[in-house]
């Protein structure tokens, strides 16, 4: 049997526009949904139910992601965003998650930061001397809150996200995913 109390917090979401595949760009329709389970920052759960999308043509399932949400994380956008600028005043995570968020952070910067100035130029239809400019990615971080959820957005929707790494993987093996 079902408890009621959790049955009434699940929220169920769905975009307003329409969608399109990021790795084709055709039109997705609705296959069923999914729940996921959020942290917030306060340390709450909350259960979203998700759309997953499937693509007519490439014939590849994506779930529809509202922004707040980062993909592979169970925490909130506004979460991570305050432990990568050290904003934090307490986390409802656990510190080696906090530092394996702060690490592929950091250790993608340039790569994160080069896909955005690609995904910038191909949509400006301009070129940029990439020897002489200022990081696109440190300009978004300094406008200030929600920069995470522009950013993610931009580069899951570009299909050129880049993956996490599992936390469960040593090191030696790291180099091979």
């Amino acid at each position: 049997m079902r408890n009621p109390s959790i049955l009434k917090r699940i929220f169920f979401i769905r975009s307003n526009e329409d969608s399109f595949c990021p790795v084709c760009c055709s039109a997705l329709s609705v296959r069923g949904s999914k729940n996921r389970k959020v942290i917030k920052s306060d340390g709450s759960k909350v259960i979203y139910r998700l759309r997953v999308l499937k693509c007519g043509k490439c014939r590849k399932h994506h779930v529809e992601l509202p922004d707040f949400i980062q993909p592979f994380k169970h925490h909130e956008s506004e979460t991570i965003e305050s432990v990568l600028d050290y904003t934090a005043i307490s986390c409802p995570a656990e510190e080696s998650t906090l530092k394996r968020w702060r690490l592929w952070f950091y250790e993608n910067y340039n790569r994160v930061d080069s896909t955005l100035t690609s995904i910038w130029m191909s949509g400006h239809r301009v070129h940029v001397n990439l020897l002489q400019r200022t990081s696109l990615l440190q300009n978004i971080q300094n406008t200030g809150a929600g920069w995470l959820r522009a950013v993610m957005r931009q580069l899951v929707n570009s299909g050129k996200y880049i993956h996490t790494q599992f936390a469960f993987c040593p090191d030696a093996l790291r180099s091979n995913i």
